[in-house]
């Protein structure tokens, strides 16, 4: 494992905000919980209703479980029967993507086009740009 800084708390909750929000991310949020070692509907309560606090502790474990679907650590896999669980890469794979952007910066409107990778929801959309969030 690589050890790798913990995501502030800020960019950790508005991250994750995204992440469960989008309906094409891979991953169900019942096996991403199992991946932080937490209940999905603690998750559900402290990322998206924001009616629990978000401890150390939870911010520690989702912030490691999330870097490590985002680098292609965990795969997600299907048994015969239909259900779904989580494989260890010995070899990380991220998936990618090409990606077409809109960014707000000071000098004006820009179009970023590149590769990037698809479990990365750090990046603000337009929207969030330009309200400021």
């Amino acid at each position: 494992m690589i050890n790798e800084p913990i995501i502030p708390k800020t960019e950790l909750l508005e991250t994750i905000r995204r992440f469960l929000a989008d309906k094409n991310r891979g991953i169900s949020l019942a096996l991403f919980a199992e991946l932080a070692g937490l209940n999905k509907d603690y998750i559900h309560d402290v990322f998206v209703e924001r009616r629990n606090p978000l401890t150390e502790n939870v911010q520690r474990r989702v912030s490691l479980a999330y870097n490590r679907y985002k680098r292609g650590e965990i795969a997600v896999m299907r048994n015969m029967d239909g259900t779904r669980y989580l494989e260890y890469r010995k070899v990380p794979k991220p998936s990618m993507r090409k990606v077409r952007r809109i960014e707000f910066t000071p000098d004006g409107l820009k179009i970023k086009i590149g590769i990037q990778n698809r479990n990365d929801y750090s990046h603000r959309n337009l929207n969030e740009q330009l309200r400021g969030k």
